[in-house]
């Protein structure tokens, strides 16, 4: 197990190995406390409400010789790039739209794509959750997206574990 270290006071930054999580507060960052599963961090309720809003996403490319890339929602500014970042009802943008693609293709569930985090994207994350043994609270976070499958360019037969991704 591998503590997180704080950074600032009132907006901390904790830093896990490559990853970042950034936001949040002083109190909230100093119980991040990440487990590692093999290459993936599990993160406390507590430590993943610290986490900020993803606002995009970023092409994540798959390990080995089989080449292929899966779109995951991403928090990303002009010095920071982490995968580390939270979905939830309200958010609009393109991270949405990654999820809901991903939600319609690796899990059939007939979202409109339209990066609009509502009550069927909320719905169908929930399912979704239930269905590979994530947390169910209708947030999209890094638990969820360790255990989610994601497209690999587009293709509902590419979906793969997060695992098959290089970073992951």
């Amino acid at each position: 197990m591998r503590k997180a270290s704080i950074w600032g006071a009132a907006a901390a930054l904790v830093m896990i190995g490559a990853s970042a999580l950034v936001g949040g507060t002083a109190a909230n960052a100093a119980t991040a406390t990440p487990q590692t599963k093999g290459e993936s961090y599990v993160f406390s309720a507590q430590a993943q409400a610290a986490l900020t809003h993803c606002n995009g996403y970023y092409n994540a490319v798959t390990k080995g010789s089989v080449s292929g890339y899966a779109q995951i929602p991403a928090y990303e500014t002009s010095s920071t790039l982490t995968y580390d970042c939270i979905l939830e009802t309200g958010n609009k943008n393109t991270g949405v739209s990654k999820l809901q693609t991903n939600l319609n293709a690796c899990y059939g569930k007939g979202l409109a794509v339209d990066g609009v985090f509502g009550s069927g994207t909320y719905n169908a994350l929930l399912q979704v959750q239930r269905s590979v043994g994530a947390t169910v609270d209708g947030v999209y976070g890094p638990n969820t997206r360790n255990k989610m499958k994601w497209t690999s360019n587009g293709k509902a037969s590419g979906c793969k574990t997060i695992s098959s991704y290089q970073g992951f």
